[in-house]
């Protein structure tokens, strides 16, 4: 312990911290997705727009972008409008 900052140190054979997230792609295109599909929040968050045509509005914007991807994306942007749901 530091002297008078009350805060650890490190341990001489301290192993090195990996970072353990999973699906840094989508996590890096989120915010692109969300101003992409801001326009749509509303009816997202009252069940108009299908996760169908969400993959298919982000598909469109993003070729590249696996299936599986877009579905975890797709997902990710239900629950975000839900959370920030007015109601």
């Amino acid at each position: 312990m530091r002297e008078g900052d009350g805060r650890l140190d490190e341990p001489q054979n301290a192993v090195p911290f990996s970072d353990r997230r999973k699906h840094l792609r989508v996590r890096e295109a989120f915010p692109e997705v969300c101003r992409l599909l801001a326009p749509l929040m509303g009816e997202i968050r009252q069940g108009r727009v299908s996760d169908f045509a969400l993959s298919h509005i982000v598909h469109d914007h993003m070729p590249d972008m696996p299936g599986i991807d877009l579905d975890i994306l797709v997902i990710a942007i239900r629950r975000y409008c839900l959370r920030k749901s007015p109601n």
